[in-house]
């Protein structure tokens, strides 16, 4: 640090035993959906992704921004091969999901994701 400088932190968390959020439902189609609520529980059309490719799921919620927070936990679904992993970036009015098969061998997606969303403003 430079002489003449002084560096303040700020340190603040939250702790709570609960946290409750309103939520609602989605179910895609052609890979897109509107939500109305900071969280949601969302259902996919039937994918059939093959391995190493990337299918891209649009939410729109109007009030969301670049830099906010988008968290995903998949939760269920019909789906019983491939790797998905999934992959949220902010921008405004929409988050995009991007679930990606990471499979090495040729196990192409073969059913629904049910996924948990999340999004937090910063």
């Amino acid at each position: 640090m430079a002489t003449g400088t002084e560096s303040r932190f700020n340190k603040s968390f939250f702790e709570a035993e609960a946290l409750r959020v309103l939520s609602s439902t989605a179910t895609l189609s052609s890979n897109a959906a509107t939500i109305t609520t900071w969280a949601a529980v969302i259902t996919t059309e039937s994918l059939t992704t093959a391995h190493t490719a990337a299918a891209t799921l649009v939410i729109t919620k109007v009030g969301v921004a670049a830099g906010d927070l988008a968290m995903v936990t998949p939760v269920g679904g019909t789906n019983t091969q491939g790797v998905p992993v999934f992959n949220a970036v902010c921008t405004t009015d929409t988050v995009t999901i991007t679930l990606r098969n990471n499979a090495i061998a040729a196990n192409a997606f073969n059913g629904t994701f049910i996924f948990n969303l999340m999004i937090f403003k910063l």
